[in-house]
């Protein structure tokens, strides 16, 4: 699998780059800010039927998470509905969010039916490689969307 990837610590840099796989690494010090990771799906919104999933290690990080989504959301019409953890866009675009538990071996099978555009882990590095692997395997290019595929980790 693919596992080359560019490694920024600067949060804008992180944020403008359009390749397919980046991490952002925090400074030393520095608190591991997650409002980053929906900066970087909210980026290209405005394109129609954009699928996200947003992946955090337990529940805690995911209302965490959360909490910051309407202070990142831009100024469009949404839809939230909590049993699903999805935001439905007027756009048709989908934010979903789950949890992935790094010790559960098979866990990451519970996204196999998903087809997305942007794909975002947060504490990538609680998780085994083979899980993080599979992940990619579910970003698929729409033929009508300019819109790049992208898999962001922090």
């Amino acid at each position: 699998m693919y596992r080359e990837f560019i490694k920024f610590d600067d949060k804008q840099k992180f944020l403008e780059d359009t390749s397919f796989f980046s991490v952002y690494i925090p400074t030393v010090g520095e608190r591991l800010d997650y409002k980053i990771i929906l900066e970087s799906y909210f980026k290209y919104l405005n394109g129609s039927c954009y699928t996200g999933l947003i992946l955090g290690t337990h529940f805690r990080v995911i209302n965490e998470l959360l909490e910051l989504v309407d202070s990142c959301i831009p100024s469009v019409e949404y839809k939230f509905n909590r049993a699903s953890m999805k935001y439905t866009f007027a756009n048709n675009s989908i934010l979903y969010f789950g949890v992935m538990d790094p010790d559960k071996s098979k866990d990451h099978f519970q996204y196999v039916a998903m087809n997305l555009q942007f794909i975002g882990i947060v504490d990538y590095r609680e998780y085994k490689i083979k899980q993080l692997d599979y992940l990619m395997c579910r970003l698929r290019k729409l033929k009508t969307s300019s819109i790049p595929l992208r898999y962001r980790c922090i």
